[in-house]
């Protein structure tokens, strides 16, 4: 949720910064309504809402009720085709670039058109396929182009390098060979990565290769401190990834002894923990995270709503969002076993308010049950749900011929 960025954002403008339940709904459009000039509402995250990443032109419609204009000043989202950043615009007029974003474009502008040379590009990302435009651009202006982030292992793979589970697009192995004979015939150096390690906790393999690695860059920082007159002091690097692939086995590989918890159970790191290792590095393990750009959005909400996967590897108040949002799907059909009464009455809250607007509902459950903590009775509904305590409700229901 983004209370404590409105109360940042209070303190930078010296107002008040109001913060609706919801990005869209009659209660939200009833505060944008009640500004007066001067004063800042700061909507809450559009990411709670699925239709906010698929362009839902709907959705779009809903946020642009809020406004008589738009100005975009995030150039870092700027590239997105989402609801708020470009569905909005259909409704919405005039629709502008900030001044930030056109400070931003006139720097890269005259960085690519009129460059020092020689000018190397980096370029990161998940998916070779969204920066097939980008690539290509920069063939035709740069001397160098360093490719980083999940994208490398599209790369390695089109070389015939083993990437064992790591994120490849397997339909873009042609376009990344495609890319690099380009490269070649232009003189375009295409640089990857060459201290990637591959390593398997469970089984003990690549943790040697681990080991040197962190070894050589730790002698290597070192150096390069003693160099300037600064002390050695530890390296710190940090394991980061999906739920249940093993960072925490592979941290107490690297230890050689059993330093955190480890399960087969997703989310069972829940905090962060600083790791000290006997060569001098300090090891962050944190909780792997399920990213919300995953294609099946449904199957991973339901293993966070069964307990399949701990709350340490998902956002509890918006999993019990979509548990409402299921429940107004599905409680019309008598095979969901769904009681609007029994979960009405358990909470001393009607059910189908959340139907309209489920933030909202949580936040008056709160307030009876849980001191106004929503993170609490966020949990509070789960574990209900869980235990059957609002009855044994499926969250799915077959179609029937």
């Amino acid at each position: 949720r983004l209370t404590p960025v409105a109360a940042r954002l209070s303190e930078l403008l010296g107002q008040n910064v109001a913060l609706t339940n919801s990005c869209i709904g009659d209660e939200a459009v009833a505060q944008s309504n009640s500004l007066s000039n001067g004063d800042v509402l700061l909507l809450e995250n559009v990411r709670f809402f699925g239709e906010e990443e698929k362009n839902d032109l709907e959705f779009a419609e809903k946020l642009a009720s809020h406004a008589d204009m738009y100005v975009n000043d995030a150039f870092g989202a700027a590239h997105r085709a989402h609801a708020s950043t470009q569905g909005v615009t259909n409704y919405l007029s005039p629709s502008v670039a900030g001044f930030l974003l056109e400070k931003e474009l006139k720097y890269l502008q005259g960085a690519v058109d009129s460059p020092n040379r020689p000018l190397a590009a980096i370029v990161g990302g998940s998916k070779v396929s969204s920066k097939i435009g980008v690539l290509d651009s920069l063939l035709d202006k740069c001397d160098k182009i360093m490719i980083g982030g999940g994208m490398i292992f599209t790369f390695y793979k089109a070389r015939g390098l083993d990437v064992g589970k790591s994120l490849v697009e397997e339909d873009k192995l042609e376009l990344a060979k495609d890319l690099e004979a380009k490269a070649k015939a232009k003189g375009v150096e295409l640089l990857l990565p060459t201290d990637v390690v591959l390593a398997d906790a469970k089984r003990g393999i690549g943790i040697k290769e681990i080991c040197k690695s962190a070894k050589d860059s730790r002698s290597s920082i070192d150096d390069r401190r003693l160099s300037r007159g600064m002390r050695i002091r530890p390296i710190r690097a940090l394991t980061l990834g999906f739920p249940n692939v093993g960072k925490s086995a592979l941290i107490n590989r690297i230890a050689k002894k059993r330093v955190v918890d480890s399960a087969r159970k997703a989310g069972v790191t829940r905090n962060l923990r600083w790791i000290k290792l006997e060569s001098g590095i300090d090891l962050l393990d944190a909780p792997g995270v399920i990213p919300p750009n995953l294609e099946n959005q449904k199957s991973a909400l339901n293993l966070a709503l069964c307990d399949d996967i701990g709350e340490a590897a998902y956002e509890i108040e918006s999993v019990a969002i979509g548990f409402i949002k299921i429940i107004s799907t599905l409680n019309k059909d008598k095979n969901a076993n769904i009681s609007v009464k029994q979960i009405s009455n358990r909470y001393g809250v009607d059910i189908t308010k959340g139907f309209k607007s489920p933030s909202a509902w949580i936040d008056e459950a709160a307030s009876k049950h849980t001191s106004g903590d929503k993170r609490r009775m966020s949990h509070k509904l789960l574990e209900d749900y869980r235990n059957q305590m609002l009855g044994k409700i499926a969250l799915e229901v077959p179609l029937w011929n």
